[in-house]
């Protein structure tokens, strides 16, 4: 039996055949899967896919941010904020990830980002 949402999710995003995927962590790190890939959320899911492509073929660009402004947690938010430290601990060693304060911060971070993203996607084109 296979996670209906988690298919429906894949055919729409195609995330291997995206050129870029971006992806924000604060606090949450996701709802975790019914079926499939037991344990992980559809958050980590759609970030594997995106890695397994880019290591397989170099596409599509991993944009990954943490925000790093202080909160304080509910007991929820104590489970979901660990996966996401595990998840920064553990990043590959092939990846990079920016931290960001506050929406300002991200926002300037981002603009930056995507232009290079877009010029160098622009030059493979030429």
């Amino acid at each position: 039996m296979v996670d209906r949402s988690k298919g429906l999710i894949d055919e729409i995003l195609q995330i291997p055949e995206c050129d870029i995927f971006i992806c924000l962590f604060w606090k949450r790190f996701g709802t975790s899967l019914k079926i499939g890939d037991i344990g992980k959320t559809g958050t980590e899911h759609e970030f594997d896919d995106a890695l397994k492509a880019w290591r397989a073929k170099g596409t599509p660009e991993i944009m990954m941010y943490f925000k790093e402004q202080a909160f304080i947690p509910t007991e929820s938010d104590l489970d979901q904020y660990s996966k996401v430290l595990s998840l920064k601990k553990n990043f590959p060693v092939e990846g990079l990830y920016w931290k960001f304060q506050d929406e300002q911060d991200f926002e300037s971070k981002i603009r930056l980002h995507l232009t290079q993203v877009v010029q160098k996607l622009a030059a493979m084109l030429n």
